[in-house]
């Protein structure tokens, strides 16, 4: 959704379905039913509040800030969306836990499907919270530390071992990790690992249907992982290959 540029004091949303929805609506099998929605804040450039305070800041944000109309692509529409907290003392909050990557993992996760391969079998992927604080923060909050994630994958593309239960919907398949204390980086971080492999799961037929269009030998798809307390993400790109890698 997206608001329409209206000369007028009238407010005019704009509902357009993304690349996704449109696929799923014209299947035309009874799957495609709205059931929620999230809102953003992708336009808002908060530097403002850093470079002239939060009462002018605000105030500039207010009146000068462009409003994004609709867009129908899913991987660029709400790349920064509003959460909700457990919490009540959302004034006491100064710093918000997102995700990132361990510090062995490269991206895009590199797999291959092919039986004979002898690498690239499967992938081993540790997420873990993080804060800009100094190393002495502690998260107090208890309804800021992510005690479990949530994984999502093309179900028809991946599969993943290390998650305590498993739900399919739409060809997403969505996994339950359950998280570990970490205390690495500040007291109360919580990490949580995975592995993840394309073996016995993309055959022959799925780079039919799946493969780039430039190399019919190379799929490109992602994992996304959801902190279920503070609906932090993080997204993985993944590169499937059908070639015997030695």
């Amino acid at each position: 959704m997206g608001f329409l540029n209206h000369a007028t004091n009238n407010i005019i949303v704009d509902a357009v379905l993304t690349e996704k929805g449109r696929e799923i609506l014209a299947r035309n099998d009874g799957s495609f039913a709205i059931q929620s929605f999230r809102l953003g804040d992708d336009e808002v450039d908060y530097s403002i509040l850093e470079q002239y305070g939060i009462v002018i800041g605000k105030e500039k944000i207010e009146k000068n800030t462009p409003i994004f109309e609709a867009i129908t692509a899913q991987n660029l529409a709400l790349k920064y969306p509003l959460r909700s907290f457990l919490t009540n003392n959302t004034e006491d909050i100064f710093a918000i836990p997102y995700l990132v990557l361990g510090e062995n993992i490269t991206t895009p996760v590199s797999l291959s499907s092919n039986l004979s391969s002898k690498k690239d079998v499967r992938k081993s992927i540790t997420v873990k919270t993080f804060v800009d604080q100094d190393q002495d923060f502690v998260l107090s909050e208890d309804s800021l530390k992510d005690t479990s994630f949530t994984v999502k994958v093309f179900d028809k593309l991946i599969k993943l071992t290390g998650a305590s239960s498993r739900a399919v919907k739409n060809d997403i398949a969505y996994y339950k990790i359950g998280a570990q204390v970490l205390d690495e980086d500040f007291q109360g971080q919580q990490v949580c690992s995975f592995t993840v492999t394309a073996q016995n799961v993309v055959n022959a037929s799925a780079f039919k249907f799946f493969s780039t269009k430039s190399n019919n030998s190379l799929i490109k798809t992602q994992i996304e992982i959801i902190g279920n307390n503070t609906n932090s993400s993080i997204i993985i790109p993944v590169t499937i290959q059908n070639n015997i890698i030695t």
